[in-house]
């Protein structure tokens, strides 16, 4: 659990004046998670199809080695520069409805080597190898999920950042260089296969130029827990739920999305000095269908007469139905008794 509000904060938006921040790759240019390549857009150019391609082979790479929250600087650098090119090779979107839906998070440049202003990575304790697998078997048990939605205006009006984290059971999961005693030590006697917290934000879009631009402010946190065990549920239950009050005033932020199409999408924030770039694909199943309506009748429903030689279904045998006269109808009747059927003579009356 701690791990997870560690990694939340990662997501967070903390209050920041407003800005628009160029980027230094954009000054020329103002996925369910299959972990496939999704579709390019038709009307891309061969310069922005091989940018697109290379930054999904490359933080596809990245993921497997780190997971979704790289800390190492090169590859750090290494994302970024193909985020760059993609985003340099393309024009920045300006439609917000390709941004409806559940995105998972392939790769974030959001966290730092820096602790407390330290480089972590010049220290020999956080370079010991023990250390680096704990550090890898936690981030690849981690998934992060941006769910956009719409408001009744039609506009998008909350953003759910969903960190999910699902635990090993036994200690050699995280390292191998443990005594045999300790290889198959249970760590999850609760049988806990998902903790989510969900960090639950009002959303609103507030320029499309240079780029979309959403602001945030956090709402509530909901802690969600899945498990085994006899004390808690399958499909998981919301064990806290704690709302924040001022989150407009007190926990606001926002983000740019520079890039997005129908399976990939990049945002940029920024927190202090520090630069975050976040890049997600599309959950397969979330894609947004706008449904036009139509006043046509559907053909398959129209109402027909039933033929009058229709077999008796209550018959038995080939025997067809005798032909039967219809009872003549009264012309004094009102003419909104017009459209009603005339039932046949032979049926029984219900007086």
């Amino acid at each position: 659990t701690l791990f997870l509000a560690r990694s939340a904060l990662a997501f967070h938006v903390p209050l920041l004046p407003r800005q628009h921040h160029h980027h230094d790759a954009l000054m020329t240019n103002p996925l369910q998670m299959t972990m496939d390549d999704g579709d390019a857009p038709s009307d891309m150019d061969d310069s922005a199809y091989d940018s697109r391609q290379d930054l999904l082979d490359v933080a596809k790479s990245l993921k497997d080695e780190f997971g979704p929250l790289i800390i190492d600087s090169k590859a750090q650098e290494k994302l970024k520069s193909v985020v760059g090119e993609l985003e340099k090779n393309s024009e920045p979107p300006v439609d917000t409805e390709g941004m409806i839906g559940d995105w998972t998070l392939l790769c974030s440049t959001a966290s730092t080597e820096k602790f407390m202003g330290i480089d972590t990575s010049n220290l020999p304790f956080f370079n010991a190898d023990i250390v680096k697998d704990i550090r890898s078997t936690l981030n690849k048990s981690l998934q992060v999920q941006q769910k956009i939605k719409l408001g009744d205006s039609g506009e998008i009006s909350r953003v759910d950042h969903v960190i999910q984290y699902m635990p090993p059971n036994e200690l050699s999961a995280f390292t191998s260089a443990l005594p045999d005693a300790l290889q198959s030590l249970n760590i999850n006697p609760l049988e806990v296969t998902k903790e989510e917290v969900i960090l639950v934000h009002k959303a609103d879009v507030e320029s499309t130029i240079p780029f979309i631009n959403t602001k945030l402010a956090l709402e509530s946190i909901v802690l969600n827990i899945a498990g085994k065990s006899q004390y808690l549920e399958p499909e998981g239950a919301d064990l806290l739920g704690v709302n924040v009050p001022f989150g407009e005033f007190l926990n606001s932020g926002s983000f740019d999305t520079t890039y997005v199409d129908d399976e990939l999408r990049i945002s940029r924030s920024k927190v202090g000095v520090v630069d975050q770039l976040r890049v997600f694909v599309r959950e397969a199943s979330t894609k947004t269908v706008v449904v036009e309506e139509t006043e046509e009748p559907v053909a398959d429903a129209e109402i027909v007469d039933a033929p009058s030689d229709v077999e008796d279904e209550g018959t038995n045998g080939d025997d067809e139905v005798a032909d039967e006269p219809v009872a003549e109808v009264d012309d004094s009747d009102d003419e909104a008794d017009d459209s009603d059927v005339d039932a046949p003579s032979d049926v029984e009356g219900s007086d």
